[in-house]
C-alpha cells in the first residue's frame, strides 16, 4: 500500500479515496516511483481476483463426477508473467497440471477462440443452428438509429 507520506505528499487521499478530482492526480505528475508502486498495487489485487477465481472453479471440479487435473493459461493475460507465476503456483498447489503457450502465441481471447473453432471444424464438429433461435444483443438496426 502507498505510505501516509507519499498519499499526503501528492495529495492521494486514502485507499477508499479513487476519484481523480479529489486526488489532484489531473494536474500533478505523480513520480516513476510511485505511479509503479500504484501499478504493481493494481496488478496484484487483480491477480488476487484472478487467484480467488480460479481457485473457487478447482474446488468446484473437484466434486465433479468428471476429472479435471490441468489448467490452461491463454489469450492476451497469459503473456503476463506475474499472472503465470501465481496461477502456476496455485494450480500446482491443487496438483493440477498447467499448460501455457508460449508468449508469442499469447494475444487476443478472439484469436484463440477462432483457432478453436477451426481444430473443430477440422475434427469434423459442429452446431446445426438451424433449429436455434439466435438473437443479436444489439441488432445493426439499431446502430443505424443511433448515427443518423
Amino acid at each position: 500500500m502507498l505510505n501516509a507520506r507519499v498519499r499526503e505528499e501528492h495529495n492521494l487521499g486514502n485507499e477508499t479515496d479513487v476519484s481523480l478530482a479529489n486526488s489532484n492526480l489531473m494536474d500533478t505528475r505523480l513520480p516513476d516511483d510511485v505511479r509503479c508502486q500504484m501499478a504493481w498495487m493494481f496488478q496484484d489485487v487483480a491477480i488476487k481476483h484472478l487467484e480467488d477465481r480460479v481457485g473457487r472453479a478447482i474446488k468446484l471440479c473437484a466434486t465433479s463426477e468428471e476429472i479435471f487435473d490441468s489448467l490452461v493459461i491463454a489469450g492476451g493475460v497469459a503473456a503476463n508473467m506475474e499472472v503465470r507465476t501465481r496461477l502456476k503456483n496455485l494450480a500446482e498447489g491443487f496438483g493440477w497440471r498447467v499448460v501455457v503457450p508460449d508468449v508469442r502465441l499469447c494475444t487476443d481471447n478472439g484469436v484463440m477462440a477462432a483457432w478453436a473453432g477451426v481444430k473443430r471444424l477440422e475434427a469434423g464438429s459442429s452446431d446445426d443452428f438451424s433449429q436455434s433461435e439466435i438473437h443479436a444483443r444489439f441488432p445493426f438496426a439499431a446502430i443505424e438509429d443511433i448515427v443518423d
